[in-house]
């Protein structure tokens, strides 16, 4: 069976070393091998593991999110399911605020006596959709 070190994981999944060394201390990722001078080392389930981590994140999960899942995928399709509808919603406000974007550089270039009422304006707006749907506390 393979092992590898930290580091080697590491250069083979672009995981840094010490997003390693914190998945390990949160419980996410845990090294099936730790060696008498506290090295850690990883089996093909622990890399099996990494890459699903890598792919939940790619979709926007919350590490806690992750673990759950993880550790409990009978209900992952529902997850999956919320998640895609968070992210079409995200989706939907950066498409207005790539809208109100255009709409400033248009007037920017034309009448820049507008410029910061549309920019306030925009702030204003788009701040209170984006607020709560972007805070990832």
């Amino acid at each position: 069976m393979t092992h590898w070190y930290v580091k080697e994981l590491s250069d083979l999944t672009k995981v840094s070393p010490q997003t390693l060394h914190h998945y390990d201390r949160i419980g996410l990722l845990k090294p099936s091998v730790r060696l008498n001078n506290g090295y850690r080392m990883y089996s093909e389930e622990d890399f099996l593991r990494l890459k699903k981590i890598i792919a939940l994140k790619y979709f926007k999960f919350k590490l806690s999110q992750i673990k759950n899942l993880l550790e409990n995928d009978t209900n992952i399709l529902d997850h999956l399911l919320v998640q895609a509808q968070i992210l079409e919603k995200k989706a939907k406000v950066l498409a207005e605020a790539s809208e109100w974007l255009e709409k400033i550089i248009s007037e920017w270039k034309h009448d820049r006596s507008v410029f910061w009422t549309s920019m306030i304006e925009a702030s204003e707006n788009f701040g209170k959709k984006s607020q709560t749907l972007f805070d990832d506390k």
